[in-house]
C-alpha cells in the first residue's frame, strides 16, 4: 500500500510529489521480490521540499532527508 501524500519533511499535504532517490539494498530487494507498496527508496514532498529533495535525489533517501532538514 502506497502511504498517504504527506510531506515526509514537514508533514504538509496539499499538492505533493513522490521523489525517488538513490537505490538501496532494502530497494533492491522490495524490487527483486517484486513486492507492492510503498517503495523504501522514495517518499512524498511538498511544494515547499520538492526542490531539496529533487537536488538530492542522487542520494539515498536517509542522507537527502538529513542535507533537507539540515537546510
Amino acid at each position: 500500500m502506497m502511504k498517504p501524500p504527506v510531506c515526509i519533511i514537514c508533514g504538509k499535504t496539499k499538492d505533493c510529489d513522490v521523489v525517488d532517490f538513490k537505490k538501496t539494498p532494502e530497494g533492491l530487494e522490495f524490487e527483486r521480490r517484486k513486492w507492492v507498496g510503498h517503495h523504501p527508496d522514495c517518499d512524498w514532498f511538498c511544494p515547499d521540499h520538492i526542490a531539496l529533495a529533487v537536488k538530492y535525489s542522487n542520494l539515498t533517501i536517509s542522507e537527502a532527508i538529513e542535507k533537507i532538514k539540515s537546510t
